[in-house]
């Protein structure tokens, strides 16, 4: 999604995710020193995507950003790996650890590391577009999460292009249902002018279409995320 999508020539995973218990978006507010807002993602096809907003005041190890790499997780022993591939948030976030084992329920994921247990809750919501949305972009991901209480995530990684880079973009987000017009708010921004920021002045509606979400911005093209199945 570079410059809010002028142009795209989009390479897209378009069938739906297959089921799979830890497959989904997870949630965690104010986590560990940092008090950071994290979102991870994890598909159908072995990767993670984790973003992250804190306070690198509180933990100087870090700094708002994302993450994406890959993960393995045995359901029957619980056993949880993950191997980061792209790294924007230093120590923070998947990278820095040593990880044992995720324990999923319908609505939480509780994983252990060397620290001791903690507990992330699956996004969800009644609205259609509460969820994460997903494309495909070259070697990278663009990861859109949606949160009941009006929050969004930007996380995406990929080469720098057009003041663009891999980073988190966070911030809080109306939609109309009705007429599909979306407004958002920018609160934090590490992704330069891909993510949304660089549109914060268009109109923008979003539809969606069963699994399928399209963003279109006024004057500026469109993309389509397919979403991503728990």
């Amino acid at each position: 999604m570079r410059n809010l999508l002028p142009g795209i020539a989009l390479s897209l995973l378009v069938t739906p995710l297959t089921a799979q218990s830890i497959v989904g978006s997870w949630f965690l507010p104010r986590s560990k020193e940092a008090q950071s807002h994290v979102v991870i993602t994890f598909l159908s096809n072995g990767t993670y995507v984790l973003g992250e907003d804190g306070d690198p005041k509180l933990d100087p190890s870090g700094q708002d950003g994302m993450e994406r790499g890959t993960y393995k997780w045995n359901s029957k022993t619980k056993a949880i790996s993950f191997k980061t591939l792209v790294d924007t948030n230093g120590q923070w976030g998947m990278s820095h650890a040593e990880f044992e084992t995720a324990a999923v329920t319908k609505t939480k994921l509780t994983i252990t590391d060397e620290s001791g247990p903690f507990s992330l809750t699956r996004v969800t919501g009644k609205s259609p577009i509460i969820g994460s949305w997903y494309m495909k972009e070259g070697s990278g991901y663009c990861v859109l999460s949606f949160l009941a209480d009006g929050t969004y995530y930007v996380t995406q990684d990929g080469k720098k292009a057009s003041g663009g880079k891999s980073g988190v973009e966070r911030g809080t987000y109306q939609w109309n249902s009705k007429t599909k017009a979306f407004t958002f708010k920018v609160t934090t921004d590490t992704n330069g002018t891909w993510g949304l920021s660089d549109a914060k002045k268009a109109k923008i509606t979003v539809t969606i279409a069963k699994n399928r979400m399209t963003l279109k911005v006024a004057g500026d093209g469109s993309a389509t995320f397919s979403r991503v199945i728990p």
